[in-house]
């Protein structure tokens, strides 16, 4: 994460386009990497008694009160630690109830794993960035719109700020210095140099002004609109990959495209519910800098999933358009038979 951003205040470019989706894609497959080798290490070892998982449980447990006496001892550690701890813990909670969904979605539909991280991770990601921008608009500018209008998501996501354009002369928050000339999405308003040409320069924008203040709305209707076909094309990946495994998944259009509307919907309400997360944080004077990002991307996860869950219920309905698992009893077991056509 450091490094991405380091490099992208070198190469002029604002981290918070590249540095959060990516940090937040790297995150995953270290995750799931480090998940899939701990596992192949520690599976014949627990496999060999029950005292062998409970000791390394506790183990862990154990190192928390040496943990919490390391951060004491860091002022900064122990104010974040104290100001994200809740924030963690209610998306936490929303993540584990997805986890609950797909854990019960797995009993009757098997190819669920194939298309939840997807409808998560790149939604997380699209979100992400979007609280990324706003996020740094308010701290940078000391101030945020009035909340009523971006209640209504129509009007969210055709501001008629869309339509403002102005050409200024100002210097980017996240370069090594110099004024840059572009083209910014807000109307015509004076700006207040901090002194010199070398520093961040702060708008001074009316009441009238605040709906072109930057070009939120055109960056969530683009995310909205460009959602779909990007998840076409790594729906595409997977089935090739599961081509070549010699494990074909089933795909029709029609549950391609009843995907498409779930990923729509899910695009839809989610970029809607960072802007209003990261405005009602900054009204109760809470940095959206540390508390948005975790939040939005649980409320994703939980979302994501069952809306998935749902469709592929809708679709169960239908004429053979998602696969079932087919169980030889109804006593649980540790392996769920499926009947792969």
């Amino acid at each position: 994460m450091v490094l991405l951003v380091m490099l992208s205040y070198m190469l002029s470019i604002n981290p918070d386009n590249v540095a959060t989706p990516l940090a937040a894609s790297f995150g995953d497959l270290l995750t799931i990497g480090l998940l899939i080798g701990v596992a192949i290490v520690y599976h014949p070892f627990a496999s060999i008694s029950f005292y062998i998982p409970v000791s390394v449980v506790v183990c862990f447990v154990s190192l928390v009160p040496f943990w919490i006496y390391v951060a004491h001892h860091d002022e900064r550690a122990w104010i974040a630690a104290r100001q994200q701890g809740p924030t963690f813990l209610l998306a936490s909670i929303l993540s584990s109830g997805a986890g609950i969904i797909q854990a019960h979605g797995l009993k009757s539909f098997p190819e669920l794993t194939v298309y939840q991280p997807l409808i998560t991770g790149v939604a997380g990601n699209r979100a992400s960035l979007q609280s990324a921008r706003i996020s740094s608009y308010v701290n940078t500018y000391k101030g945020a719109d009035k909340l009523a209008p971006r209640l209504n998501p129509w009007t969210y996501y055709t501001s008629p700020g869309m339509n403002c354009v102005n050409t200024v002369n100002y210097t980017r928050p996240w370069t090594r210095g110099g004024t840059v000339r572009r083209t910014l999405w807000l109307t015509a308003a004076p700006l207040e140099p901090a002194g010199n040409h070398n520093v961040t320069v702060f708008l001074r924008v009316s009441a009238q002004q605040s709906r072109c203040l930057d070009s939120e709305s055109r960056a969530a209707l683009l995310i909205l609109l460009t959602s779909p076909p990007y998840h076409a094309f790594f729906v595409s990946v997977s089935h090739i990959i599961a081509y070549f495994a010699l494990k074909p998944l089933k795909l029709s259009f029609i549950f391609l495209a009843g995907y498409m509307c779930a990923v729509f919907v899910q695009i839809f309400f989610l970029v809607y519910v960072a802007q209003i997360v990261v405005y009602c944080l900054y009204h109760f004077r809470i940095d959206p800098d540390m508390h948005a990002i975790p939040l939005v991307t649980a409320i994703g996860d939980l979302v994501g999933t069952a809306l998935l869950l749902s469709l592929f219920y809708v679709m169960s309905y239908g004429d053979d358009f998602v696969l079932k698992s087919t169980a030889l009893s109804e006593t649980p077991t540790n392996t769920t038979l499926c009947s792969y056509e």
